[in-house]
């Protein structure tokens, strides 16, 4: 959950996936538009929580170190469908 702005209350990677605080979006930019965000969102707090890749898998960073995650796609829709299908 590296790069997500939070209080330090909040520091865990426990708290920034799962806790229902204050609305957030998520912004998919393509690297040459990033400057013009920055600027459009001065005086916002925002952070870069991730990059595509051709590797298709979900990687999550913790904030503490290392890696909590790193699953490919097509399991986790499998697991998250999984769930649907009773």
């Amino acid at each position: 959950m590296a790069g997500v702005p939070c209080t330090d209350d909040a520091r865990s990677d426990e708290a920034l996936m799962f806790a229902e605080s204050a609305t957030r979006f998520v912004l998919e930019i393509e690297p040459q538009n990033m400057d013009a965000v920055s600027k459009a969102l001065r005086g916002t707090r925002f952070g870069v929580i991730g990059t595509i890749t051709e590797r298709p898998n979900l990687k999550v960073r913790s904030v503490k170190a290392g890696w909590l995650m790193d699953e490919g796609i097509d399991g986790l829709k499998k697991s998250w469908l999984g769930t649907l299908d009773w």
